[in-house]
C-alpha cells in the first residue's frame, strides 16, 4: 500500500511542476498572482508530503513517535489549508472568504493543541496511530 502512496505523491509533484511551468510561461498572469500560485502549489506539495510521512512512519518502531505526531499535525493543518488557499486562488471575494480564513486558523490552533495531547490521533506502543476521541471535530471543521 505504501508504494501506491509514493507513486501518487510523485504524480502530484510532477503535476504541480507542470502547473508551475504553465504559470511561468503565461504572460497574462501578473507577477503578484504568479507568486500566490507558486505558494499555493508549494503548500499542496508540502501537504501531500506530510500525509505521505504519516503513512510512512505509521508502525515504524525505529523512529521516535513524536515524528509521527509532527507529521500528522502538519497533515491535519496543511490539507484543509491547501483547499482553502485553492478557493482563494479563484478570487471569489465574497462573504465566505472571511469564513474560510477563520475556519483555517481555528483548525490550525485546534490541531496544535489536540494532536500532541492525543485528542485527534492516538499513538500506541508500536507507533501505530488511530483516530482520537476528538477526530470528529477535525472532520467537522
Amino acid at each position: 500500500m505504501f508504494g501506491y502512496y509514493t507513486e501518487i505523491l510523485i504524480l502530484c509533484w510532477i503535476s504541480l511542476g507542470v502547473l508551475c511551468i504553465l504559470v511561468y510561461e503565461n504572460n497574462r498572469i501578473s507577477a503578484e498572482n504568479k507568486r500566490y500560485l507558486y505558494l499555493t502549489y508549494v503548500l499542496i506539495a508540502v501537504s501531500a508530503f506530510a500525509e505521505w510521512c504519516g503513512v510512512y512512519l505509521n508502525g515504524r518502531m525505529d523512529v521516535p513517535g513524536w515524528l509521527l505526531v509532527l507529521a500528522k499535525c502538519a497533515d491535519y493543518i496543511l490539507t484543509p489549508a491547501a483547499g482553502g488557499v485553492l478557493v482563494m486562488q479563484m478570487h471569489l471575494h465574497n462573504r465566505w472568504q472571511k469564513a474560510i480564513n477563520t475556519v483555517m486558523i481555528a483548525n490550525a490552533i485546534f490541531q496544535l493543541i489536540a494532536v500532541p495531547n492525543g485528542w485527534t490521533i492516538s499513538i500506541d506502543q508500536q507507533n501505530h496511530y488511530t483516530r482520537g476521541p476528538l477526530y470528529p471535530v477535525y472532520i467537522g471543521i
